[in-house]
């Protein structure tokens, strides 16, 4: 008998266990939450910077028993602890993948809030949407061939949540408020000094984003989440970047980067590939900001 609510392996998330006596005032320093206000059990979306105000990597982070859980993109996983590590100098913090390392994702519902529970290692609610939670446990545990929950259906509900992941084609690409981030409560401009901080509340008290986040359905079926799709106006202009995409019938749903300008006018957009030529046109914008 199939089991809806099984787990469902995240094959592209990894999580970093951060832990020591100054784990908690190392990350206050580098990532742009306020992990002061991060409650034990509680999980909170955040971003790490280059100095320049780029977002390397968005984040789920979780506190639980003193114990900080990261989840990250896997393409990114080992140059977020390289460039934690170069920062780390003194301080005493660890960086560690767990035992229970392999993420997995569980959807809740009414007539069943506990699904997942009797085999759960380490677990944290999604920040962006109360109905799925993540699970740490070992990948054997949760070998499920009838599981009709894809890691498909998961990404599509990130996307609908406005969740953005990156990877190594768009890391340091984009401010985070180009990426929904303030919106979502992923920046908190009171906490104080981390990398890229001056850039960042500079734009919000001085300036204007040019971009922002919005999710897109094209009539397109080959559009993938590997595919470094350029968004353009009909002239050729570049508007923008897709993020990520699920294909789903003949049409593909994601998320952009786009101009407000481009927006505002109007215009018709396109993705064009490597090769220059139309994949196909946006057919609908869902503002999440």
């Amino acid at each position: 008998m199939k089991n809806p609510e099984a787990p469902v392996p995240l094959t592209t998330l990894s999580c970093l266990k951060i832990h020591g006596s100054d784990a908690r005032s190392f990350l206050q320093s580098q990532l742009t939450i306020d992990i002061r206000k991060l409650e034990p059990g509680q999980s909170r979306l955040g971003a790490y910077c280059e100095p320049t105000g780029r977002v390397i990597s968005t984040f789920i982070l979780a506190l639980i028993d003193e114990i900080f859980y990261m989840l990250v993109p896997a393409s990114l996983e080992e140059t977020i602890k390289s460039t934690l590590l170069r920062y780390r100098i003194r301080a005493k913090v660890k960086f560690d993948s767990p035992t229970e390392a392999a993420v997995h994702g569980c959807y809740l519902n009414e007539e069943n809030s506990t699904a997942c529970s009797s085999i759960q290692q380490v677990e944290f609610a999604h920040p962006l949407d109360l109905q799925r939670k993540f699970i740490l446990q070992p990948a054997a545990n949760t070998e499920d061939t009838d599981n009709r929950r894809t890691t498909k259906a998961w990404a599509l509900a990130d996307i609908n949540s406005g969740m953005v992941w990156l990877d190594q084609h768009t890391t340091t690409s984009h401010l985070p408020q180009s990426l929904g981030l303030v919106a979502n409560n992923a920046v908190d401009f009171d906490k104080g000094c981390y990398p890229g901080q001056e850039i960042i509340a500079r734009l919000k008290y001085l300036g204007k984003s040019k971009y922002t986040l919005r999710r897109f359905e094209a009539e397109i079926e080959s559009l993938k989440a590997t595919t470094v799709a350029d968004l353009r106006d009909s002239s050729g202009k570049r508007q923008g970047q897709c993020l990520n995409s699920i294909s789903h019938g003949q049409k593909s749903t994601g998320l952009v980067v786009v101009s407000k300008a481009a927006i505002s006018a109007g215009k018709e957009l396109y993705f064009i590939d490597e090769n220059s030529m139309v994949l196909g046109k946006i057919v609908e914008f869902n503002n999440f900001f």
